[in-house]
């Protein structure tokens, strides 16, 4: 049987022609002289990388976007519809605030003949395009309205189910504007679609207080098949849909962040249900105190779907009532490793230690209080802690307190916990457990970043 390196030049290129980018590296080390006839093919793969591999929609300072002819966004979508080898090497999108129609009709900016041809042959392409995609749902006689008023939202659409290797995804998100860009990925998640396949990672981040991200918007992308990490910044309550159920349909995502968020016990009840694989759950809640957050509802809905896949549990909020917020036995998680909370979410009134609380699994626990309670509170817990882990019935490794000073009585700190922390730490030491306690003179501030 020949080897490559016999084969005449000629056919070792048109082979390199017909090669998979993700293979065209190790195809070229399979003989020095099929790497050197290789060697141009590796330089416009290297320089494809270098200029599409991450792709930014912000404009360069001083540009000008009108949503169809100016801007990073139609200029890569004229370019991929030009060369389709191209999508292939987009892997990560980071998309700011989008151009909506607000701005002035990109019509309205051609002053000249090439700018109206640009324009007229902007509109052609990107029409053509849409009533080819399979995810696009809008009739065509849509198409020239948002093409008019400079939509990028609609490009978008266009644009990102023809990137194959799109893998992380940051967006600006705007409920209202991008209503084309959310049915295309509402459908990528309901229909047989190679589209968004290698998607993993997707940020939303609410554009400051002008809107916040909506529970129906997150589902979205985590009803796709690939991905696996989402984080959201900004996540309120859909009015209309508060206590209404998502569609059934199992999430794959193992990894999820909601940050800064304004949601009610009952709604997250409801958005978690699907999540039959989460792994890692990170959650904070910004609601005022007047509105309490319930913790159960996390437990209840991780009990019946992520009771043997979850291992990381973070929930922090505002709105928490000390005395009776306890979400209860997390014993039966059985591969749960960190947890990181409040200290009522995690410990029941009296604040002794109660068997089976927790798995045999757990390594690490950070807890914070933002309130000050007696030293005894948490010495007899701690000890109870220690006692269990004596027992075998615990193989913890790390536990972290961090307490505030801030609001009376400052029992924890005059006369209370402070001087018994050394005391604290060598039982916890005996036991096998490396404890630390940190006490704030700033209330909450610094506490969440650590915890998170």
């Amino acid at each position: 049987m020949a080897r490559f390196s016999d084969l005449p030049n000629e056919i070792t290129r048109l082979i390199l022609r017909f090669v998979q980018l993700e293979d065209l590296e190790n195809f070229a080390q399979t003989s020095k002289i099929v790497s050197i006839v290789a060697k141009p093919f590796l330089e416009e793969h290297r320089r494809l990388i270098r200029r599409y591999n991450k792709f930014c929609s912000e404009a360069d300072s001083g540009l000008f976007r009108d949503g169809i002819t100016c801007g990073p966004i139609p200029a890569l979508l004229r370019e991929v519809l030009a060369n389709p080898r191209i999508a292939r090497y987009v892997r990560h999108i980071r998309l700011d605030t989008l151009v909506d129609g607000s701005d002035p009709s990109p019509l309205d900016e051609v002053d000249s003949d090439e700018a109206f041809e640009l324009y007229s042959q902007s509109v052609d392409l990107f029409t053509d395009a849409a009533s080819q995609s399979e995810l696009i749902a809008c009739k065509p006689a849509a198409y020239e309205t948002m093409l008019e008023e400079g939509s990028e939202a609609f490009l978008l659409a266009i644009l990102l189910p023809l990137l194959p290797n799109l893998t992380s995804m940051s967006i600006e998100w705007a409920t209202e504007e991008q209503s084309c860009f959310h049915e295309v990925i509402q459908r990528a998640s309901e229909v047989d679609t190679t589209a968004f396949g290698n998607l993993k990672n997707v940020c939303l981040i609410s554009q400051a207080s002008e809107t916040d991200i909506w529970l129906r918007d997150i589902w979205q992308f985590t009803a796709l098949p690939s991905l696996r990490l989402l984080t959201a910044y900004g996540v309120s309550d859909d009015r209309d849909w508060l206590y209404s159920p998502l569609p059934r349909k199992s999430s794959h995502t193992t990894e999820l962040r909601l940050l800064r968020c304004a949601l009610a016990s009952k709604s997250l009840y409801n958005f978690l249900q699907p999540f039959d694989n989460l792994e890692s759950f990170v959650f904070e809640n910004t609601l005022p105190p007047d509105r309490p957050f319930d913790p159960f509802f996390v437990r209840s809905a991780f009990s019946s779907q992520a009771r043997t896949t979850l291992s990381k549990l973070t929930i922090l909020a505002n709105n928490v009532d000390w005395e009776d917020s306890f979400m209860g036995s997390l014993h039966d998680f059985e591969v749960l490793r960190e947890v990181h909370t409040e200290w009522s979410f995690l410990v029941p009134w009296p604040y002794r230690w109660e068997s089976k609380m927790w798995p045999d699994s757990l390594r690490t626990v950070k807890l914070r209080d933002m309130t000050s309670r007696q030293a005894d509170h948490y010495g007899s817990f701690i000890k109870g802690v220690a006692a269990a882990q004596k027992a075998a019935s615990l193989r913890l490794e790390r536990m972290t307190l961090f307490v505030s000073s801030v609001g009376p009585p400052i029992r924890c700190v005059q006369g209370g916990l402070r001087p018994r922390v050394h005391e604290l730490e060598q039982t916890c030491k005996d036991a096998g457990i490396s404890l630390t306690i940190g006490i704030s003179m700033n209330g909450s501030q610094g506490l969440d970043a650590d915890l998170l």
